[in-house]
């Protein structure tokens, strides 16, 4: 980077900071009075909040969100590999090997009481894969890793410890927003977002890789819940 290029990246890290807890301010302003009203509906509406705030920013530097990943693919089914390789990676590491590992550590199960209602219930079902696939899949990669992973990088000038910090700092606030799951919960889904971030990363920032391994593995894990079988699977919804 050169003298004056510095200078300007320095100059404009305020603004950065501003923006990520303008946005951190909104959404969690909005998940809390979900909390508070026990409306479960008002804290996914925090995804959507975030999401408004960001579309203005992104508008107002005229930047898109192809700059942030979501341009298309230059090769759809190497895309698609990659989505499958991490698909089983996210299955066996959190799902096989950590998740019993953590709910030991902690003493407290996962709490997926709220997904109760999915159990053999088919309209249930197809609303809540539409939340999946547009807040959870779509909606928080666009702002945990298209915008929060991005902007914290930006934020230390893409140097490797701030790309470790960009990492650990969008995960953990993605964490945070899993709290009714519980201690657990939090801790797996903050490990669940390191996950989604490397695979964002190392994809060559395709943000369409952690966006499809989202929707695809929350599909699985509400049909699981939906057929009554997650006694023997006991899935999480992340």
């Amino acid at each position: 980077m050169t003298v004056s290029g510095q200078k300007k990246a320095k100059k404009n890290r305020p603004w950065i900071l501003l923006e990520i807890f303008s946005v951190i301010g909104v959404m969690g302003g909005v998940y809390l009075l979900g909390l508070i009203t026990s409306r479960s509906e008002i804290g996914l509406l925090s995804i959507a909040a975030g999401w408004f705030l960001i579309w203005i920013l992104v508008r107002k530097q005229k930047k898109n969100w192809g700059e942030f990943g979501l341009a298309k693919p230059d090769n759809w089914p190497k895309t698609i590999l990659t989505v499958i390789i991490w698909l089983v990676f996210f299955q066996v590491s959190i799902g096989w090997i950590l998740k019993p590992w953590i709910i030991r550590l902690t003493g407290r199960p996962l709490d997926i009481s709220e997904f109760e209602i999915l159990q053999g219930n088919f309209n249930a079902l197809l609303r809540g894969l539409a939340v999946v696939w547009t807040i959870a899949a779509f909606g928080e990669e666009m702002v945990f890793r298209g915008y929060f992973l991005n902007r914290i990088i930006d934020l230390f000038r893409s140097s490797k410890i701030g790309i470790c910090f960009a990492v650990l700092g969008s995960s953990l606030i993605f964490g945070m927003g899993h709290i009714y799951q519980g201690v657990s919960g939090l801790i797996l889904a903050s490990i669940a977002g390191v996950i989604y971030s490397l695979a964002f990363l190392s994809s060559g920032k395709n943000l369409w890789v952690p966006i499809l391994v989202h929707g695809l593995y929350d599909t699985w894990a509400f049909l699981v819940l939906y057929l009554g079988i997650e006694s023997k699977i006991n899935p999480f919804i992340f």
